[in-house]
């Protein structure tokens, strides 16, 4: 009598070599992936370095650019040390509501010179001591003044309502002091329309009663 044939006995090698076949190429396209995902990071970092090095050499040039371009908005304009202007005593009532409370300050502006009035500073003939000599040269700085003499009750009025709207409390600390500049700073420098602009605030005298 014939014996059945199991059917999970599968004895036939042609099987088994399929089934090495197929877990061989498995494996083998998995490792394929493996060096291209490498290959490409290497890619990636490579072009990430060489941008990096390409940005470090133009950013000082687009510095330099931005620089030459601020310079040509203001052309008007000077680093140099500007004119004192004394705007004298200021009393003020203040803001407070609670009660009534008023301040008592002395303001000086400190505005820039244009690159006109450093010209004529630098063409000024200079004074030669001893008799006979040439006189001494005008005072470019007093000239400025006597000039910036019609802008001061426009500049007054200016301070004035800017500290005005101010509490005793927020001008009691140097915080508010320094936004009181600041404002001052704004409003004063929309008068000069950027011919020129104030260096610096500073306060004289400051009480608050």
């Amino acid at each position: 009598m014939a014996k059945p044939v199991n059917e999970k006995e599968d004895k036939n090698p042609n099987n088994k070599k399929e089934v090495n076949t197929s877990t061989m190429m498995i494996i083998t396209t998995g490792i394929i992936c493996i060096v291209v995902v490498i290959c490409m990071l290497i890619m990636y970092l490579l072009i990430d370095s060489s941008v990096n090095k390409k940005i470090a050499k133009i950013a000082p040039d687009e510095q330099e650019q931005v620089e030459e371009e601020e310079e040509e908005e203001e052309p008007n304009l000077t680093k140099q040390e500007g004119v004192l202007l004394d705007l004298g005593d200021f009393v003020l009532n203040l803001a407070d509501t609670a009660q009534r409370r008023y301040i008592k300050v002395a303001v000086a502006l400190e505005l820039s010179k244009t690159k006109e009035e450093i010209e004529q500073e630098k063409n000024a003939p200079q004074p030669k001591g001893g008799h006979g000599g040439e006189a001494e040269a005008p005072d470019n700085n007093a000239a400025i003044i006597a000039e910036m003499d019609r802008y001061k009750p426009v500049i007054r009025d200016s301070i004035i309502s800017t500290l005005s709207n101010k509490t005793s409390d927020e001008l009691s600390t140097s915080i508010g002091k320094e936004m009181a500049k600041d404002e001052i700073v704004e409003a004063v420098n929309g008068i000069f329309d950027n011919r020129r602009k104030v260096i610096r605030v500073s306060f004289g005298q400051f009480i608050i009663q």
